[in-house]
């Protein structure tokens, strides 16, 4: 299963938080995978926002085009998730307001490993 989505977008630049979210829906909850990176979920467990904090240092890691200005001029954010074999796949597609294209993937996710505690509790 494969959705790709336009979000909404934030950066804090004095803070350097990217945050991308679904404008259109509230996050059912929130989930922090690492020390920087949080997921809003829906109830069917699908993505509707992320925030990254630390995300020029982050995106820079693995992209040195995703730096601070980079990331100050978003002009549209969107967001692909796929499933494939028990693992989320999240891709975030960023266009400056040059039109500059930077396609970032994420670290890979377990389905199980960090399946919504909530969504845990109701299966229980």
């Amino acid at each position: 299963m494969e959705i790709e989505k336009n979000f909404s977008h934030l950066y804090d630049e004095d803070d350097d938080i990217l945050n991308v979210y679904d404008s259109d829906k509230s996050p059912f909850e929130f989930v922090e995978i690492s020390d920087f990176i949080s997921l809003g979920l829906n109830k069917d467990g699908s993505f509707n926002s992320l925030e990254i904090a630390d995300a020029s240092n982050f995106f820079k890691s693995m992209n040195i085009n995703m730096d601070k200005e980079f990331l100050k001029n978003l002009n549209i954010a969107k967001m692909k998730q796929n499933i494939f074999r028990g693992m989320f796949f999240l891709f975030l597609i960023l266009f400056s307001k040059g039109g500059e294209k930077i396609e970032q993937s994420l670290p890979p996710l377990s389905r199980v490993e960090y399946k919504s505690p909530l969504l845990k509790a109701y299966e229980n």
